[in-house]
């Protein structure tokens, strides 16, 4: 059938290729999902059908949910390498994103709530409410972070008093050892 890949194995000309008009790598990875296993419960294919058609009646909603998702960062791949310890500061930064993100969104959907169907209201429900966790990371997070936890520097000043202390003994004590190193230079020539 061609669904995901051609018969060559190539992604374009396949049905996906046609039909993948997603604004997101999960959005994508999803409707893969959905076009290898689609759904043989009527119940929910009418449930999925209402929320394609809300999308397609009202237009500028959609829309709005698109712009918004365009700047969504990839939190399943984030989660993902955090879950199995090779996480780092950039994703901790994704997860901040796409909370706040979730936010925005659940604020865009709750608009239209008395017309939304069922799929959409769960949606609503789904996103939750992540205001505490978007908080700690804002405050905790450095505004310019590294790729790699080992590159330092990615917590921001004043978020530890202890590490902030730490920091500065560091680079006092690099102050030092160079005013000490002068001295030493010319008091021996």
């Amino acid at each position: 059938l061609e669904l995901s890949r051609t018969l060559s194995g190539e992604r374009e000309g396949s049905l996906l290729s046609v039909a993948d008009e997603t604004v997101t790598g999960a959005g994508a990875r999803l409707l893969s999902r959905r076009l290898a296993a689609p759904l043989t419960d009527a119940e929910k294919i009418r449930d999925r059908l209402d929320a394609v058609q809300f999308a397609f009646d009202d237009g500028a909603k959609c829309e709005e949910i698109r712009n918004a998702l365009r700047g969504s960062p990839d939190l399943e791949r984030a989660l993902s390498r955090l879950a199995i310890g090779r996480g780092g500061p950039r994703d901790l930064a994704a997860v901040r994103d796409a909370l706040t993100l979730a936010n925005t969104l659940k604020a865009v959907l709750s608009q239209a709530a008395s017309e939304l169907p069922k799929d959409l209201v769960g949606a609503i429900e789904g996103l939750g409410a992540h205001d505490d966790v978007v908080d700690r990371l804002s405050q905790a997070l450095a505004a310019d972070l590294p790729i790699m936890v080992r590159d330092g520097g990615f917590v921001a000043g004043g978020y530890s008093s202890e590490l902030d202390e730490v920091l500065q003994q560091r680079d006092d004590s690099r102050r030092l050892t160079t005013n000490l190193e002068l001295r030493y230079r010319e008091e021996t020539g």
